[in-house]
């Protein structure tokens, strides 16, 4: 299957798994991502997902093949679709960690952007390539300028440099850099310190979080504090308050 989806101890993980093709994005790769996704959406306990890909790679983007001799039409369809699964990676009332190592290119880095938490091994490459097709990027390219500011994004994009894990930690894309040997370790250590915390609390920290992305200051603020008020009416609020104010040690 060009996905697995495996649950333990209220983590998920997904892997992307067409490793003879770096895991680039074919039609069959995505409707198995989607498929996927649905299988997350619906489970019931879950609190964090970890997502890697099989082989040498995380994910190697859009897979050129389908997009040769297609109409403009079609490569329109074809990646419209592709943003259609990040934006519900991005969407997930849980947080989601990416576990990345060899390339993540194009369409493959934007999939990584998605994620709430981006955890490169030391083989990772990173890039925007498109350029060198004589293409633009065809989404994610928002979340990179807030991730890297925007000269350094625009440099990224216009140059299609490709960077290793080191650069692309200093840039800020990602949060942390590992020996590839404890890369899902690591990964998945992160999805265990997050399920350990209030599972309402964070879901709310989550939906505040992408929601507050468009708006204004005031209108962020306030949204917060609504989101606060429904996770303080929580036993697992007040017992954290509790603890607190009588000096109990909490796990």
């Amino acid at each position: 299957m060009p996905v697995d989806l495996t649950f333990c101890d209220q983590i998920g993980v997904m892997t992307l798994n067409r490793p003879e093709a770096l895991n680039a994005l074919d039609h069959q790769l995505q409707a198995d991502l989607e498929a996927a996704l649905g299988e997350v959406e619906g489970r019931a306990g879950l609190r964090a997902l970890v997502v890697t890909g099989a082989g040498r790679a995380f994910c190697a983007g859009s897979d050129v093949k389908d997009l040769y001799g297609v109409s403009p039409e079609e490569a329109d369809r074809i990646v419209r679709r592709e943003a259609r699964i990040c934006h519900r990676l991005a969407d997930l009332p849980v947080p989601t960690v990416a576990a990345i190592h060899g390339y993540a290119l194009g369409g493959g880095i934007a999939f990584a952007l998605y994620h709430d938490i981006r955890v490169a091994a030391e083989s990772a490459r990173l890039g925007c390539p498109e350029i060198r097709l004589g293409w633009s990027t065809p989404y994610g390219m928002s979340l990179l300028t807030r991730l890297v500011g925007r000269g350094k994004a625009r440099e990224l994009l216009f140059r299609g440099h490709v960077i290793d894990a080191r650069e692309a930690h200093r840039i800020g894309l990602v949060d942390e850099v590992v020996p590839d040997a404890e890369l899902m370790e690591t990964a998945e250590g992160i999805a265990r310190e997050v399920a350990a915390h209030s599972p309402a609390g964070v879901r709310a920290l989550k939906a505040v979080l992408n929601a507050e992305e468009g708006m204004g200051m005031r209108e962020a603020d306030d949204y917060e504090c609504r989101a606060f008020r429904v996770c303080f009416d929580t036993e697992e609020a007040r017992a954290g308050i509790r603890d607190f104010v009588e000096k109990r040690k909490r796990p």
